[in-house]
């Protein structure tokens, strides 16, 4: 049984597992650059490769 995943957050090496355990259908993102995103990954990039939703975090 899977469940529908929203994840919020930007660069994570959790994202496949999440894709593979539950639906993940939705990423919500800050756009990241540099160091962070070779270390961690992107959010964003993987949402795009995978062909989910995204969108970037509105900035309050």
């Amino acid at each position: 049984m899977s469940f529908e995943t929203i994840f919020i957050g930007n660069e994570s090496p959790y994202l496949e597992t999440l894709n593979k355990l539950s639906n993940l259908s939705n990423v919500v993102c800050d756009p990241i650059r540099g160091t962070a995103r070779k270390v961690f990954g992107s959010a964003h990039q993987f949402a795009k490769k995978k062909k989910l939703q995204w969108f970037y975090r509105p900035i309050l």
